[in-house]
Formats: C-alpha cells, sequence, structure tokens
C-alpha cells in the first residue's frame, strides 16, 4: 500500500484498500523495502499531495499516526516540509 501511494496514482491506492491491504500500514517511499518508517498518509502529506491524503483518509488512514523515525504525525510532517493545504486538510483532524 505504501509504495502505491508513494508512486501510484490515487486510484491504485483506491483498488489496493478494496483488496485488504492495510492503508496505516508502514513503509518507505525511497525504496521498496518493508521497513516500518512511516505510513502513505505521512508520505502523501509530506508530499503536499492532498488529494491522496483525501482518499487514505477516506479509506480510514489514522491521521493521529507517528511515523517510527521521528514520532510525528502526518500534520507534523506536512507543518515541517511547508505544505499548507495538507495541513489544513489534517489539522481538524489531529486533535
Amino acid at each position: 500500500m505504501f509504495w502505491a501511494a508513494a508512486r501510484a496514482s490515487v486510484s491504485t491506492v483506491a483498488l489496493l484498500a478494496g483488496l485488504g491491504f492495510d492503508v496505516n500500514a508502514p513503509g518507505r517511499a525511497d525504496a521498496p523495502v518493508e521497513e516500518p518508517w512511516e505510513t502513505a498518509l505521512h508520505h502523501a502529506a509530506g508530499a503536499g499531495d492532498v488529494a491522496l491524503a483525501r482518499r487514505l483518509l477516506e479509506l480510514g488512514a489514522d491521521p493521529r499516526s507517528r511515523d517510527r523515525r521521528f514520532g510525528a504525525t502526518p500534520l507534523d510532517w506536512a507543518r515541517h516540509l511547508g505544505r499548507p493545504a495538507t495541513a489544513a486538510l489534517l489539522e481538524p483532524l489531529t486533535a
């Protein structure tokens, strides 16, 4: 799921979720390995991909999840990487 979020379309992510892949499964965007660093929502937030972030949330992605490298939420990533539109989407969901 994570690799699809980092490399494929929003529709591919939705298809995989429909097939039972976990939208909250951690992974890495820089290599196709199962290293549990961050979730697909972290990737979308950091990339500023509002459409992907919105779809992941609709599919059940946890906006309060914390990555395993920095202990940061997707909102933290959006803020740190200067992605105001993604941060605005996540702020009301991350109390």
